[in-house]
């Protein structure tokens, strides 16, 4: 029931792109523009959704396009925007930050099930946040999301929630 209760007052079907769920019932679409948190959507609860009557399965298999798009050079955006006939979009009172909110991406992403086909991909494509931490020696606070660019070290929150992504990614290169 709580399923059906969210696909019908939280789930907008976002024309050239397909269901998502917004990040509440009211205030987050309007004039051909919806505002996404791509936070909140873990893969792992849409795949277990996925069997269920409704949008869920077709939001499964775009997300892997949802989350690379949103984010083109591989660093997770707190919130983004989609645009009828313009696509992605910088979300305009937010700006292309990634930091408290996007560091979930990440987290998300390192407890992806090996057999879940997008798990490949998507660790390669978010591995620019891995080379960026590596390279400060702490993971970055705040990205800027078009540019790379980042600034200050994370809390220690951050590090705990990156640390499945930096496992896996550490085990994958230690098996090749």
């Amino acid at each position: 029931l709580l399923l059906r209760r969210i696909a019908r007052e939280e789930v907008a079907s976002l024309p050239g792109l397909g269901p998502v769920l917004l990040p509440g019932a009211k205030g987050y679409e309007g004039e051909g523009r919806w505002t996404l948190n791509p936070s909140y959507l873990p893969p792992q609860l849409l795949a277990r959704f996925a069997p269920f009557k409704g949008p869920w399965g077709e939001m499964r298999a775009l997300l892997p396009r949802l989350l690379q798009e949103s984010a083109p050079l591989g660093f997770a955006p707190d919130w983004v925007d989609w645009q009828t006939d313009k696509g992605w979009q910088v979300t305009a009172n937010k700006g292309d930050l990634g930091s408290y909110d996007a560091i979930r991406v990440y987290l998300w992403l390192g407890m992806l099930s090996e057999e879940d086909p997008a798990r490949a991909p998507l660790v390669a494509h978010f591995a620019p946040m891995l080379a960026s931490t590596a390279a400060q020696g702490a993971v970055p606070e705040r990205v800027d999301t078009r540019s790379a660019q980042t600034r200050g070290k994370g809390p220690a929150g951050f590090a705990a929630a990156l640390l499945p992504l930096l496992l896996l990614t550490t085990l994958a290169g230690a098996q090749a």
